[in-house]
């Protein structure tokens, strides 16, 4: 029982860190700091929040359903540990990649000074 409180707790503890970078990130750009994107911690707060939310309803509706059809004999709390990275995993395929990042070349150092 505890170690489902316990895994439990991971799902939803990761989206609200998630949240509490996208504050620190709307801090940082009023300090003029325009390195920080909040958006971007506000859609991975998003993604694993609707990430727990299904991983959980799978393990109210679904787990102990599978856990007697497969009948391995391994713990159930096993089965509940991986049920959110295969939840992670699928979404991730289902949303796709994020933008591609482009890095572009920086400019020569050698010819700053001339022009």
């Amino acid at each position: 029982m505890i170690a489902e409180q316990i895994i439990i707790g991971l799902w939803v503890l990761a989206p609200v860190v998630f949240l509490l970078f996208a504050l620190w990130a709307v801090l940082e750009r009023s300090a003029k700091n325009k390195a920080t994107h909040p958006a971007e911690h506000l859609s991975a707060a998003a993604f694993l929040g609707v990430c727990g939310i299904v991983s959980y309803g799978i393990h109210k509706f679904v787990l102990d359903w599978f856990v007697t059809l497969v009948d391995t004999g391994l713990p159930r709390n096993l089965f509940l540990l991986m049920v959110w990275p295969m939840v992670l995993f699928i979404g991730a395929k289902i949303i796709g990649p994020t933008r591609k990042i482009r890095i572009e070349k920086a400019p020569d150092s050698s010819r700053r000074g001339k022009k």
